[in-house]
């Protein structure tokens, strides 16, 4: 006889933060975008800012079975360091739950758990997107559940390793809306100088309030995508990345790399290529986001500004 399902725990919030609104944060764009030797500033600085706003920021992970918003920085810091960084999709999520497995959340199954948790938004580096190759479309499960979700999510555009102008086709036909917080191209996570225009643009995360909540009330259960630029002294150009992407590309191909392992292995061929300088990007773009996040959870809520913000 087979056990039944096992219940869904969250991460119960520190006295103070259970009356605070919940931004989730993607814990594998910590774990692939910010030196190790950086976690615990990094996440000191970002639980701060976030709470100068009057809001919580979770930390989405898998552990033993329990989806969790790691609000501690000791905890998802010592877990990474354990190694349990096994990378979780929407789709394992079923099946690691009743294992009682650990790991860090895809966007895709951060989505599930966000709603799971009551999160207001989800922040993360970028986004997955539509591969195409050999005639034939691979589309990660970060753009279903952004489809289905209804949970903001605010990054720095598209991952650059992807087709991005099929990415694009394929978020408008599913009917989500791509709105950009002062940037008129689309970013790329390293990059803000791409070719690809964007036309819903908003000043400030304070300013895409009215329009995330005309989506909500007009389509539901669909999501919104959040771009923000990478910050000015970080971006990269997109000629530069472009090739960076290219040569991690055919590398990973050579070397038969693919599923779970691509995306860490890509990250660093390209951070070797460009001397260090992609992981650093890497870094302001999410600290950037997480400060675009708050402040629209924030916003959405209703929650407290930090004087003279």
């Amino acid at each position: 006889m087979s056990a039944g399902p096992v219940a869904i725990e969250a991460d119960p919030r520190p006295e103070g933060d259970a009356d605070r609104p919940l931004c989730c944060a993607d814990a594998l764009a910590l774990a692939h975008g910010v030196p190790a030797a950086d976690y615990n500033a990094f996440l000191v600085s970002a639980r701060t800012r976030a709470a100068a706003y009057g809001v919580t920021l979770g930390w989405l992970v898998l552990r033993d079975g329990q989806i969790r918003a790691e609000t501690d920085p000791d905890g998802l810091r010592d877990m990474i360091a354990q190694g349990h960084t096994r990378k979780l999709a929407a789709r394992d999520l079923a099946s690691a739950v009743v294992q009682r497995r650990s790991g860090l959340l895809t966007v895709s199954a951060g989505l599930v758990a966000a709603r799971i948790l009551g999160a207001v938004t989800l922040v993360t580096g970028a986004i997955g997107g539509v591969h195409a190759e050999g005639g034939r479309l691979d589309v990660s499960a970060d753009l279903i559940e952004l489809a289905r979700c209804g949970i903001p999510v605010v990054s720095a555009g598209i991952k650059p390793i992807v087709d991005v102008e099929a990415t694009l086709e394929h978020l408008e036909t599913a009917g989500v809306p791509v709105l950009s917080l002062g940037a008129a191209y689309l970013p790329t996570l390293y990059c803000n100088d791409t070719p690809f225009p964007l036309d819903q643009m908003f000043s400030s995360p304070e300013s895409a309030v009215a329009a995330i909540e005309q989506q909500r009330i007009l389509m539901p259960r669909v999501g919104t995508l959040v771009v923000n630029p990478v910050p000015r002294a970080a971006a990269l150009s997109y000629a530069e990345v472009s090739q960076w992407v290219a040569l991690a590309l055919e590398a990973a191909r050579t070397q038969g790399i693919k599923g779970s392992g691509l995306t860490p292995f890509l990250v660093g061929k390209m951070n070797r290529e460009s001397g260090g300088r992609l992981m650093q990007t890497n870094r302001a773009a999410l600290a950037a986001n997480i400060e675009a996040a708050v402040r629209l959870t924030a916003a959405l809520t209703g929650a407290m500004r930090p004087s003279g913000a």
